[in-house]
């Protein structure tokens, strides 16, 4: 008996587990401001110029010898059609890092998710030193093989040629949004996004589901004004052709296994 309570304790400890934490890094090196989310980090420089997965671009700012080590920034061109979204999950993030990476101080808004001790609020005060957590959802694209049959397409047809073969272009591989809700609740992602266009307003929504209350659903609106990090993949080139994309890891060299274009 007493090993069946253990265990009935453990495991409504486990299920009670809170999202991962977002926090706001500011690093020499590489040098810059970041967010930091399950060990990997992410660029919150440029986020306001990022609305969701599949955005194409160039990284922007200072380069020269530092250049490969610094993300200044980043520079829409267009984006990808029909780019797919991983179900991703739910963070949370402080109110004083979420000011400090916010480009606009404004978050994503849908339904008050009542009874749960979750409210959408709208906005952030920056100036707030007040430990309040924000709820904020993490996409990414999840069928590369795709995209990089859109990007070989694209080089083929002589689409954007001069945007391709810059070592700054980049594809965005996943977005941090933040939301407006509150509070101590557990979400989690009910399926993936559904995204739509390309930004400028809202860029889709989310289905989550509140822990405890499976049985109803709720939605969350994202926008583009709600980015505050991201991550992007750079294209490999081979005798003179495309070869697929590798992830842009911040602070590191583009990989051997990944040359820039030669030709």
């Amino acid at each position: 008996m007493r090993a069946l309570s253990l265990l009935l304790f453990f495991g409504l400890a486990q299920a009670a587990q809170a999202e991962p934490k977002a926090e706001f890094k500011r690093t020499f090196f590489p040098f810059g401001k970041y967010l930091v989310l399950n060990d990997t980090v992410y660029v919150t420089k440029g986020a306001e110029k990022v609305a969701r997965p599949g955005q194409i671009g160039l990284l922007t700012g200072r380069r020269r010898l530092s250049g490969a080590l610094i993300q200044n920034g980043f520079a829409n061109v267009g984006t990808l059609p029909d780019v797919a979204a991983g179900k991703g999950w739910i963070f949370e993030i402080g109110r004083k890092d979420l000011a400090r990476v916010s480009a606009s101080g404004t978050v994503s808004t849908g339904e008050d998710i009542q009874g749960f001790g979750l409210e959408g609020d709208g906005a952030v005060a920056g100036n707030s030193l007040t430990s309040e957590t924000y709820k904020g959802v993490l996409l990414y694209a999840s069928d590369w093989l795709a995209i990089d049959t859109r990007i070989r397409k694209m080089w083929e047809e002589g689409s954007a040629r001069n945007y391709l073969i810059n070592d700054d272009f980049r594809v965005i591989d996943t977005v941090l949004y933040a939301t407006g809700y509150t509070g101590a609740g557990e979400l989690q992602l009910d399926g993936s996004a559904q995204l739509n266009g390309a930004g400028s307003g809202t860029v889709g929504a989310v289905e989550v589901t509140a822990a405890g209350n499976a049985s109803k659903s709720y939605t969350i609106n994202l926008s583009d004004e709600s980015v505050i990090a991201f991550s992007s993949r750079q294209l490999c080139w081979r005798d003179g052709k495309f070869a697929g994309t590798a992830p842009d890891v911040i602070g590191e060299r583009r990989p051997k296994s990944c040359p820039a274009f030669d030709g």
